[in-house]
């Protein structure tokens, strides 16, 4: 398994967390994502 470190790292992360909400976002782009949460806030 590739990566074996960052998967380990990550599922001791989430277990930290504990039941709290949690969001994992990869941002592609920026300007975009803002302008759909200012579309929605208007």
């Amino acid at each position: 398994m590739q990566n074996a470190e960052a998967i380990a790292f990550w599922k001791h992360r989430l277990a930290d967390a504990g039941q709290g909400s949690l969001m994992v976002s990869r941002l592609g782009n920026a300007d975009g994502l803002r302008q759909e949460f200012e579309a929605l806030l208007s």
